[in-house]
């Protein structure tokens, strides 16, 4: 990044970057209502049984490579390929993407021809709370399972393409046949675990097949090129830092659910299930916000426009904010409720679902951190920062680590797990505010929080009164669902006014991405144009 910030005034990104954030955020919505329904077949067929808990495990280390692998090579190719854009000719941009693409490649297959000939090694390491039964098992699926990685490791590379196009619905829409291929395997059934394998691995061959065609619309991939080793340096010396980065908002599952193994059978089913759930809205708007303001900031940071990237950052972190606290509140109202209408039919009793409920507040105290994990990486990303990523990324690690073990030893459940997740994200979120406040050069640092006071306001007084139902709720004997739409409900006529009512107060550089003024302004200019809006 220049050395000098841009002399001209800093551009309001909101509008651009709000849009890529609604097309993306329509298309993971209908994927997270597949991923839903997917885990309610999953919940019916299988509960919180033993292989279950095999395949959990076994999906872990191939999906966490493929999470390290994404997130490595689209948040390092994207800036990148805005500096390539700006300094070379469209056929040297070519050259240099097709030298990292061919390096994906290498790099992924490598990875996973080495996981099938580790797996009877590493996964027994894992599963050690496993019976000899599940440890066999358990090392045939991952052997299959290692196949993802080099999948996902290509598929990365053309993800980032089409995000550095800014071509948002392509990219997210790739999502979909993973989820539709393993609904429709657990409808067709068969009884076993095995069907789970053969979902993922269709599902996700069918995520690469529409990467490659999007891509190949607007880039040839078989023209001839010419490899470009200054390219591909400059990319690895990025990319290698940033796994840090997703190691921190992806590892610890896989920590929680090789340490859960010592637990009862059904721990390592019970905090997938809490994951997902907790899950379901970092990917259905945190991420959809992290994807979508990489671009735009890559385009600041490459023009040396800091004072744009201070306000983007202080406006993402109010939209972080607006997502995150209002869903804790729901969850710590609701989640026995909200537990119960997912899963709890066929093989998940109600007492899974007690026990997955108590575990997903835990995760969910910790969303807000989570959340921040996401949108810090990007900006430390564009900002070439990313060896203090990987530091932090091993220290995430061993922080997990260490308070699992404390908080089994304290609690010997599961939730204590999820609970140790949570006060991880704490302590590293306060780490990385700081340095970035830093970085960004923020006179008042402390001045961040400004965009989240109109949120948890509104939370709070939200609270309130769902509190106050909830007993006669209860009472009522009205169906689960029931009592979770009106509470739900109550929760957002409260929230919704007294948000935007404190949001119209708060300063341009706190207010969330979307223009709450700008959308009003819609709306009044749509009522004088209607006949009917007399």
């Amino acid at each position: 990044m220049p050395a000098t910030a841009a002399t001209t005034p800093p551009q309001d990104m909101r509008s651009p970057i709000g849009r890529a954030a609604l097309i993306i955020l329509g298309l993971t919505l209908v994927d997270k209502v597949l991923a839903l329904l997917k885990e309610m077949l999953l919940a019916a067929q299988f509960g919180i049984g033993r292989d279950l808990d095999t395949f959990n495990l076994a999906y872990a280390i191939p999906g966490l490579i493929g999470l390290l692998l994404d997130g490595a090579v689209v948040s390092s190719f994207v800036p990148l390929a805005a500096d390539w854009r700006r300094d070379h000719t469209p056929a040297q941009v070519r050259d240099r993407t097709m030298t990292v693409l061919i390096a994906c490649l290498a790099v992924s297959g490598l990875i996973s021809c080495c996981g099938i000939l580790l797996a009877p090694i590493f996964f027994p390491l894992l599963g050690y709370g496993f019976d000899p039964g599940q440890t066999a098992l358990g090392i045939r699926m991952e052997q299959r399972l290692m196949l993802l990685v080099a999948l996902e490791g290509t598929s990365a590379l053309l993800a980032g393409l089409l995000r550095s196009w800014k071509a948002f619905a392509a990219v997210t829409a790739a999502q979909l046949p993973i989820n539709c291929c393993l609904i429709l395997f657990l409808y067709l059934g068969g009884g076993t675990i095995d069907i789970l394998v053969q979902g993922t691995l269709l599902g996700t061959l069918g995520k690469f097949l529409w990467l490659t065609v999007a891509v190949s619309r607007r880039f040839s991939l078989v023209a001839p090129f010419r490899f470009d080793s200054p390219a591909l340096r400059g990319f690895v010396i990025l990319a290698i830092p940033l796994v840090g980065s997703d190691l921190i908002a992806n590892s610890n599952i896989l920590v929680d659910q090789s340490m859960a193994t010592q637990l009862a059978p059904g721990g390592v089913s019970i905090l997938r299930y809490a994951y997902r759930i907790n899950d379901l809205p970092l990917q259905l708007a945190v991420i959809a916000i992290s994807r979508a303001i990489l671009p735009f900031i890559s385009d600041q940071a490459s023009a040396g426009d800091l004072p744009g990237l201070r306000r983007v950052f202080g406006q993402s972190l109010a939209t972080l904010g607006v997502i995150a606290l209002p869903v804790i509140a729901l969850v710590m109202l609701f989640a026995d409720e909200i537990v119960s209408v997912l899963l709890q039919r066929g093989a998940f009793t109600a007492a899974d679902a007690h026990l997955t409920a108590g575990t997903l507040r835990c995760y969910t105290a910790g969303l807000f951190f989570f959340a921040y994990a996401f949108v810090n990486g990007e900006f430390f990303c564009v900002l070439k920062r990313t060896r203090f990523l990987l530091g932090m990324g091993f220290l995430t690690l061993a922080l997990n680590i260490g308070l699992n073990l404390l908080f089994l030893h304290l609690t010997h459940q599961v939730e204590g797990i999820a609970l140790s997740s949570t006060v991880t994200g704490a302590l590293v979120t306060l780490i990385f505010l700081s340095q970035l406040s830093r970085t960004l050069v923020l006179d008042r640092p402390l001045r961040l929080a400004a965009g989240l006071f109109p949120p948890a306001v509104a939370a709070f007084a939200a609270t309130l009164p769902c509190l106050l139902a909830r007993g006669p709720l209860t009472a009522s004997g009205l169906p689960t669902l029931v009592r979770l739409a009106l509470g739900a409900g109550l929760f957002a006529i409260v929230f919704v006014p007294v948000q935007i009512l404190l949001q119209l107060r708060t300063a341009e550089a706190h207010q969330p991405l979307w223009d709450v003024r700008k959308l009003g302004c819609l709306w009044r200019r749509g009522r004088r144009g209607s006949p009917d809006g007399l």
